[in-house]
């Protein structure tokens, strides 16, 4: 999963979550009409950075120890509250 060079691009943007939050809204408003029209519309900066070596490793151990754990834990709980939001 995380074997060889890996570059990862970086988004260079201060508060991304506020970002992120401010396109939601944007899309929710009818400012965007599409994901793909926000990303025609804004443009993100990125740089690409290729990890030292010993990151491949330190990341496939939290993947394996932690993160493949998660998912089987909370895909229920995501189905519950997609259900939730249907019936209100």
């Amino acid at each position: 999963m995380f074997d060889g060079p890996c570059l990862i691009g970086v988004l260079e943007v201060e508060e991304a979550a506020c970002r992120g939050a401010s396109v939601l809204a944007g899309l929710g408003i009818g400012l965007y009409e599409s994901i793909q029209d926000v990303a025609r519309t804004i443009k993100f900066r990125e740089t690409l950075v290729d990890p030292p070596p010993g990151w491949s490793e330190a990341y496939r151990e939290r993947y394996h120890l932690v993160y493949r754990h998660i998912y089987p834990k909370v895909r229920d709980l995501h189905q519950e509250i997609i259900k939730a939001e249907k019936t209100s």
